[in-house]
């Protein structure tokens, strides 16, 4: 508790005091057959406008407090005053910060202990008397309970929704992690993988040759450990300085492919996160050209349209066997294909990754603009 709660809960008790203490004189003039309001009667009125201080940092005791303070001031037979209403707050805060059972528990103490009290000291009572008490007592109850239980379910159910959406933020975080280390390892290694294989390929007959795709191996590792490095801070950092569409020339010349970029359209200003995932996307599918096709070029294609940009990488390799796509269930995880529609959905968009008849691989793209932008 804050020392600005605390000073609540203090100038709340003075206040009720106050109240508390005009009404039980108006009450005591209106009701001239009970007992005159002596010290032991403003001690149990003091005691239970006291027990409010602690209403929200011990709720129970407040509320036993209180209650012993009623159960008094009804033995000694002052005036029905309100005094009796301090037991709403109590009521409520038990309602609101322990366990239902726990509430309902102290509801049935209090109305136990305070209807024994009354019949005890009006006795001889009618049964309309009786009735008459029981409800009363009911309603100025269960009143505060029904309502500090409404509060405490909503408080619950903020609560859960909070640790669903941290946990949605923590996995969205984890799946941005992955995505990212995965398309700059995996496009690293895959280039690396291909300048080796040629190097072994032509160690004997053209040293010369080996020693130029070594050279390329050692650029491009510390180019891949660089952007590695880059990665791991740009996660870290706005958006806005993710690398985008501004870069391709450069992920272009460091792909060991033989790359067309055809443009079309009129190249604009891109919000950071389209910019970003067009580039991924990009260079996620010019890694599996390098992993997969069987070949060393490449098409990319870019269309600006007025409210879109369609983002297209075409290669003439392999392929896969029509309708092997469909069949063959999406990888998991953020890597590969699904990672890439992971990445344009997120932004609004739609990508498709399908074989061509006449042999190679079509990824394409369909990223959003909105107007303004």
């Amino acid at each position: 508790m804050t020392l600005r709660s605390t000073l609540g809960d203090l100038a709340l008790a003075v206040g009720c005091g106050a109240l508390v203490v005009i009404g039980s004189g108006l009450a005591e003039a209106n009701q001239p057959a009970r007992e005159p309001l002596d010290p032991l009667g403003w001690a149990a009125i003091g005691l239970a406008c006291a027990a409010l201080v602690l209403w929200r940092r011990r709720p129970v005791l407040a509320f036993a407090a209180v209650h012993v303070a009623l159960v008094g001031y009804l033995i000694g037979g002052y005036a029905y005053g309100p005094v009796l209403l301090l037991a709403v707050p109590v009521m409520y805060s038990v309602a609101v910060r322990t366990t239902r059972h726990c509430a309902g528990g102290l509801f049935l103490a209090a109305m136990v202990a305070v209807l024994t009290t009354v019949v005890v000291v009006e006795r001889p009572v009618s049964a309309e008397d009786v009735v008459t008490y029981v409800a009363v007592w009911s309603v100025t109850l269960i009143t505060p309970l029904l309502g500090g239980l409404i509060v405490r379910l909503q408080q619950e159910q903020e609560q859960r929704e909070r640790s669903e959406e941290l946990a949605r933020r923590a996995y969205e975080v984890r799946l941005r992690v992955a995505r990212e280390v995965h398309d700059v390892v995996a496009h690293g290694l895959a280039a690396i993988s291909m300048q080796s294989g040629g190097a072994l390929h032509v160690l004997d007959r053209d040293p010369s040759a080996a020693r130029r795709s070594l050279e390329a191996i050692r650029q491009t590792s510390g180019d891949a450990l660089a952007d590695l490095r880059g990665t791991l801070g740009y996660l870290r950092e706005p958006p806005d300085q993710r690398p985008g569409l501004a870069q391709l020339d450069t992920l272009v010349a460091r792909c060991g492919l033989a790359v067309a970029v055809c443009r079309d359209g009129a190249p604009r200003q891109l919000p950071p996160g389209v910019d970003h995932a067009a580039y991924r996307i990009l260079q996620e599918s010019l890694t599996n050209v390098l992993r997969h096709a069987g070949v060393g070029a490449a098409t990319v294609r870019l269309n600006f349209a007025s409210d879109s940009l369609l983002v297209e990488v075409v290669d003439e390799g392999v392929g896969n066997p029509a309708g092997a796509a469909a069949a063959a269930p999406a990888p998991t995880g953020g890597h590969g294909i699904a990672g890439m529609r992971e990445r344009a959905s997120a932004v609004g968009g739609a990508l498709t990754a399908t074989p061509r008849s006449e042999g190679g691989f079509v990824v394409r793209a369909r990223l959003p603009i909105p107007v303004q932008s």
